[in-house]
């Protein structure tokens, strides 16, 4: 099991997972992040499910509860931030499989970006995303918000979701919750 802290969510990931908190390994920090504006994801990861099979996930955590006017433009803009960010994270551990000092912590990542039969699977998952109408409303945009994510990465995949409940990532064996206030 291993458990990871992204703003004021804690995030387990059970041992079906091979996980990293990508945007605070010491090779994105020190060499890939020198490059002025790049981006990266929150998570990295392998997870082996009930047939066997192998996924690559990137994973992005938003989380809107505070600081409603700051981050009205950033809705605006999540489909293209979190594209860019995926495909700086790609472009990052193709870099990092040349450079890196520590192998060993990046050997499952590497070998399923890089195997042709891999499928890569990224998550934006999003805490407090405000939407008006009615109820319903809300999974649609959540679904419009993905729709624009896959046109944008439609070079390296298609698979692409968009959650907003602390269930919605259980099927795949990650629990989430709130973290106290303080």
């Amino acid at each position: 099991m291993t458990i990871l802290k992204e703003k004021k969510l804690e995030f387990t990931f059970d041992d079906s997972w091979i996980v990293l908190k990508y945007d605070e390994q010491s090779d994105y920090l020190n060499k890939i992040k020198r490059l002025n504006s790049t981006k990266a994801v929150d998570f990295i990861g392998v997870f082996q499910g009930e047939n066997d099979e192998v996924d690559q996930y990137f994973i992005e955590v938003k989380d809107f509860t505070a600081y409603e006017i700051e981050n009205k433009k950033k809705k605006e803009t999540l489909p293209l931030e979190v594209a860019l960010k995926v495909r700086d994270t790609a472009a990052g551990l193709v870099g990092i499989s040349k450079t890196t000092s520590t192998p060993d912590k990046w050997n499952e990542h590497l070998q399923q970006l890089f195997k042709a039969e891999s499928s890569l699977k990224v998550i934006l998952f999003v805490k407090n995303l405000r939407h008006s109408g009615r109820p319903g409303r809300k999974q649609n945009h959540l679904q419009t918000i993905a729709k624009n994510i896959k046109a944008n990465l439609k070079w390296l995949t298609t698979k692409v979701s968009v959650v907003g409940e602390l269930s919605d990532l259980e099927s795949i064996h990650i629990k989430v919750q709130n973290l106290p206030r303080g």
